[in-house]
């Protein structure tokens, strides 16, 4: 939040990061936030789909691998959080952040991540788009159509 003091604001400091650490906060929510556009996803859909939420993570994760980020380390919380807010927004990003963590062994969160984990590589080296999350999100929503 701000904190406004007679009329002043005053954002919160930033915690210092690594430019590596910068270019996927700026990169990465915009690049899944269209995809989510792409598949007609709305934020809700990721409190039941675990798939969806591990793919989340994992490209997440993959991109900070293929960018030489130390898993577990600080500047490693730091960029899950800034993606988790800014892909999901208040609040759902910590919401689903805390979620993420907690089913990790979570057979369709694995799934989704590592597909998520290996797009990013493909994304970080031959730029070529993630394409396995709308096509999944799609899929969500083909079968829920054929239900109705």
């Amino acid at each position: 939040g701000q904190f406004s003091p007679c009329g002043i604001t005053v954002k919160p400091k930033r915690p210092e990061i690594s430019k590596a650490a910068s270019a996927i906060i700026n990169t990465v929510p915009p690049l899944l936030k269209m995809e989510m556009a792409v598949g007609m996803a709305s934020v809700d859909i990721f409190h039941e789909d675990n798939y969806a939420l591990g793919y989340v993570f994992g490209f997440i994760e993959g991109t900070m691998q293929a960018m030489n980020i130390v898993m577990g380390g600080n500047e490693y919380i730091v960029v899950y959080m800034m993606c988790y807010d800014e892909i999901f927004a208040s609040p759902h990003g910590p919401t689903l952040l805390k979620r993420s963590f907690d089913i990790q062994d979570d057979e369709l969160f694995s799934k989704g991540r590592n597909l998520g984990g290996a797009e990013a590589f493909e994304f970080k080296n031959q730029s070529l788009p993630p394409l396995g999350f709308s096509t999944h999100l799609l899929k969500i929503d083909m079968t829920e159509l054929k239900a109705n």
